[in-house]
């Protein structure tokens, strides 16, 4: 189930944002919401190791708090959550970005942009994120961050997470192939476990949860290789599973960013792999990212995520794409940094690249 928090001081808005993410999500994904009527509540339940929630709708002004402050407290204590901005305000851009924001809604367009960006931020998710599974004759998801382990007796299969046990048909060696790259160990012939649930190992059995579950020959130096062997204690396990998360952001460090700071592109987050293109235009047939101005072509640009970590522009319109004031030329490529600014048309279209 996926977990959001909403932190805004306005009820009305927080009520809109609610119907939102009904309307989004209600058909496709099991889902709860827990609001906070201001930033105080919020910032005490960040002071916890683990918070209620993995996807957080978050206004930027309060009366004494910077929702960008919450932000950053979460990215330093490494929160298992992610961030989407909901804002009236439109000059924190980039500071969005800076703390892996997947989102920066203004309230004025949130009717409309905050269901394309749920709409992203879903695809994402769900990307190495769950399990699908057939249980007593109905579809499932379940999110690997909340399983445990999965316990096979015969061919029924049966899921441990921290609320429920799911029962499902099926064999564990399909299952360690379907999600084994995602922070997931088989210890016995009938036990596949989340590493990072493991708290310790003692002879031939280790703790998850409140249960000591064999581990086999066959599989007891992987499960060893867990703890440090220097500190001789058993206990004491390597901080090296972080595999399995379920924030999006947590997986990005690596990632650049095109960020709209300007125009009909103000707010627009747009986080990019090295050697993924990205198309802007008029054109959404072919363009991730949508204008609808007069000015602007069909297909205006190409971006591109180089592997150094850079960017190539390539300017594909009749009236211009500019980096850092200087235009490139119909047809015409450019490497651009992390930094620099890129006008579509005029200095009135503007994104920052990240």
């Amino acid at each position: 189930m996926l977990r959001i928090g909403i932190c805004d001081e306005n009820a009305e808005n927080r009520e809109s944002v609610r119907k939102i993410l009904t309307k989004v999500l209600f058909y496709n994904e099991e889902f709860s919401c827990m609001e906070y009527a201001d930033a105080e509540t919020l910032e005490q339940e960040l002071e916890r190791e683990t918070v209620p929630f993995n996807l957080l709708l978050l206004e930027i002004t309060f009366q004494s708090k910077n929702g960008l402050q919450l932000a950053k407290k979460i990215r330093q204590k490494k929160l298992d959550v992610d961030i989407i901005f909901v804002t009236e305000e439109t000059k924190y851009v980039y500071e969005g970005y800076d703390v892996q924001a997947m989102g920066y809604i203004l309230k004025k367009n949130m009717s409309v942009d905050l269901p394309v960006c749920l709409q992203r931020y879903m695809a994402g998710y769900r990307q190495g994120k769950m399990l699908t599974i057939k249980s007593e004759s109905a579809y499932r998801t379940v999110l690997l961050a909340d399983i445990q382990y999965i316990e096979s007796n015969g061919r029924r299969l049966l899921i441990h997470t921290d609320r429920e046990e799911i029962p499902f048909y099926g064999k564990l060696a399909d299952i360690e192939e379907q999600i084994g790259n995602y922070g997931f160990l088989r210890i016995h012939q009938s036990f596949l476990v989340r590493k990072s649930k493991i708290a310790g190992l003692q002879g031939y059995e280790v703790s998850v949860g409140e249960r000591w579950l064999p581990v086999s020959r066959r599989y007891y130096r992987k499960v060893q290789e867990l703890f440090c062997p220097e500190s001789g204690n058993l206990f004491q396990r390597q901080d090296a599973d972080q595999t399995v998360t379920r924030s999006v952001a947590l997986h990005m460090d690596d990632n650049g960013a095109v960020i709209g700071t300007k125009g009909e592109l103000l707010g627009v987050i747009y986080r990019m792999k090295k050697g993924e293109h990205l198309y802007l235009g008029r054109d959404l047939s072919i363009c991730q990212i949508g204008m609808t101005k007069s000015t602007v072509s069909r297909k205006h640009c190409v971006i591109q995520r180089l592997e150094n970590g850079n960017y190539e522009i390539e300017d594909c319109s009749k009236n211009g794409v500019y980096v850092e004031g200087t235009r490139i030329g119909k047809g015409n490529k450019k490497e651009a940094y992390a930094g620099n600014r890129v006008w579509i048309c005029d200095a009135s279209q503007e994104l920052r690249l990240g």
